[in-house]
């Protein structure tokens, strides 16, 4: 198996995942804005199929946390070794400050750049709690990645210390659902929380 080369382009669309993650306490594949692994890395490169790899925690070093990633104990799918022997071409990565997760995240996006070897004719797309990989087909994939762009404005609450966000998104074939989750601190110490659910059927336009 070749080695990975190291990607600009990859490590660029962690920098956004972390810097975006980290200091709102949140974890996952999607960012707060909505953007998937996709849509990241499609910021900075064109590529064929890419996929990404979480890591929460400071209790490990840099090989500590790779061997976690291959050893992916409680994942059933063992996604995250699948990543790590995936017939990627290159890999970028970016650590930060976490503000819940034991301090620490992780963050490495693979990708095979457009037209090489293995790789299908279109970006790929996907989602995941620990692990995220890229389809190589779903007639709703571009569809899919427009819903989960979408972005739902908070409610009007004034007088807020702090507001914290959290999107989950679910996918049954042709429908998915959006909830966004907003939590409010007032300036008074009291929580507000309000939620917002959305649902869209994909199909021919």
């Amino acid at each position: 198996m070749p080695a990975l080369k190291w990607s600009d382009a990859a490590m660029n669309a962690c920098v956004d995942h972390v810097g975006d993650l980290g200091p709102k306490g949140e974890r996952g594949h999607v960012g707060t804005d909505g953007s998937t692994f996709k849509d990241r890395l499609k910021r900075y490169a064109d590529f064929g199929r890419g996929a990404e790899n979480l890591h929460f925690g400071a209790d490990t070093d840099a090989t500590g946390v790779i061997m976690g990633l291959f050893i992916d104990d409680g994942v059933p799918s063992r996604g995250h070794r699948t990543h790590l022997f995936g017939d990627f071409e290159s890999v970028g990565g970016k650590t930060g400050a976490h503000e819940t997760h034991l301090k620490q995240m992780v963050c490495l996006d693979y990708l095979t750049v457009m037209g090489a070897p293995g790789s299908p004719s279109g970006s790929g797309s996907g989602s995941g709690s620990g692990s995220s990989s890229s389809p190589s087909s779903d007639k709703y994939a571009d569809q899919y990645a427009k819903f989960r762009a979408k972005k739902l404005p908070p409610p009007p609450v004034e007088d807020y210390a702090r507001m914290q966000s959290h999107v989950h998104h679910r996918r049954a074939g042709d429908t998915a659902t959006k909830t966004v989750t907003w939590t409010f601190t007032l300036r008074n110490g009291k929580e507000e929380v309000y939620s917002k659910v959305i649902e869209e059927t994909f199909g021919p336009k």
